[in-house]
């Protein structure tokens, strides 16, 4: 039996996680069952089910409140390992890790309180409708230097951290064609940001984690449209999880948003709104 050498990294993933579903008010076995039911295929494969148990165990460590059952459980695979199979010297190393930590008998205790954590939720609502003035160089040999791109939101949901991401449709227009309605925007239609099994999918997705991160797109509201109070999304048999994720400026003193670069690639590749 050969151990992964991503057992580390998995490990590492698991005890974030669990740290993440505590900030977020989850109470212990409740974070305990949320890890185990995200791993379950790392838990019933021979070779990860140790990362995901020692990575519970570091979480649970962290503030001195491992379980006995979850002690047992990680004693049991570990000697599993060791009767069943010749250690790597990295998975002896990060068993004996673990080992110390269930034998530390400060670790085990009652359920630890965790200060929650703040989620950022942009006050955009569906039919939110921002421009953002094309400035990036590659605009100028596609013609559309100085167009806006037009941002149009249409749905969110929340991610596997708990963060809201933004479902947004993407049009391009020309400074004399700012849209006022939900009509105006139609009729400039959208711009595709994949093909994919022959039919084009429009959906974009932001994740915004702060005041500041929204200002990183630089985006200027200019109406809700919408149509008869419904959501565009409605009209895309499209999957939102794997939506073309859009940028701001990734660093402060960045001269563009990074979503620039992006538009005028899909307006090369597309070269039109549909």
């Amino acid at each position: 039996m050969e151990y992964s050498e991503n057992t580390a990294l998995i490990s590492e993933d698991v005890r974030l996680q669990y740290e993440k579903h505590r900030k977020r008010g989850c109470p212990r076995g409740d974070a305990i069952a949320l890890v185990r039911e995200e791993y379950n295929g790392e838990l019933h494969d021979d070779d990860d089910r140790i990362a995901v148990l020692g990575g519970l165990v570091q979480g649970l460590y962290k503030k001195h409140e491992l379980l006995e059952t979850l002690a047992d459980e990680t004693r049991t695979e570990i000697q599993r390992i060791k009767q069943n199979c010749l250690c790597s010297e990295d998975i002896h190393k990060y068993i004996t890790e673990i080992e110390k930590k269930l034998n530390d008998a400060n670790a085990y205790g009652k359920e630890a309180p965790y200060k929650q954590a703040s989620v950022y939720r942009p006050d955009w609502a569906i039919g939110d409708t921002f421009s953002h003035a094309l400035t990036f160089p590659a605009a100028e040999n596609l013609g559309i230097i100085g167009w806006f791109i037009l941002l149009h939101k249409v749905g969110e949901y929340v991610d596997a951290h708990g963060e809201y991401r933004q479902l947004m449709c993407v049009s391009i227009c020309p400074p004399d064609s700012i849209p006022s309605s939900y009509d105006d925007l139609q009729k400039l239609g959208f711009l595709p940001m994949m093909q994919s099994g022959g039919k084009y999918e429009y959906l974009a997705q932001i994740v915004i984690k702060s005041k500041r991160g929204e200002n990183s797109y630089d985006l200027t509201k200019i109406g809700c449209f919408t149509k008869d109070n419904e959501t565009l999304l409605d009209d895309y048999n499209e999957n939102p999880l794997t939506a073309m994720p859009l940028f701001g400026r990734l660093k402060r003193n960045d001269l563009w948003p990074a979503y620039e670069d992006l538009i005028c690639r899909l307006y090369r590749r597309f070269g039109r709104t549909v």
